[in-house]
């Protein structure tokens, strides 16, 4: 593997102030400073957080290719991190849609047992 690729060596114009920043680093930075649109679903999200703990246990998004859903749930993922909210990210595109498959799905993500009841999560 090239030595650039191992992260051993940080490619020309990647580093702030002697300090080395990672291609993730770089690009998570360019998702928030160029997040357009959606500043409606964004501010409920954020006044949701702000009463304590939100008043539901799973958020769905839908639309169609290229709206915005993955940079929308992502920019929920941070104002979770940042509000110390445990949070799961599940890409139902992924699951067959069928109960089980989804149960199995939502149990993986929360570290449950087959038997676990997802009501005490």
């Amino acid at each position: 593997m090239a030595e650039g690729l191992k992260g051993s060596r940080t490619p020309p114009g990647l580093q702030r102030a002697g300090v080395s920043v990672s291609w993730a680093a770089r690009l998570a930075e360019y998702r928030a400073t160029t997040f357009v649109g959606r500043e409606a679903e964004l501010e409920l999200f954020r006044q949701t957080l702000q009463g304590g703990q939100p008043p539901f246990q799973a958020l769905a998004i839908s639309g169609g290719p290229g709206s915005g859903k993955t940079t929308l749930l992502r920019r929920f993922a941070a104002e979770c991190e940042q509000s110390g909210i445990e949070y799961r990210l599940l890409d139902a595109g992924r699951i067959q849609p069928v109960p089980n498959a989804v149960l199995r799905a939502l149990r993986s993500a929360l570290e449950l047992a087959e038997d676990t009841s997802l009501a005490s999560a």
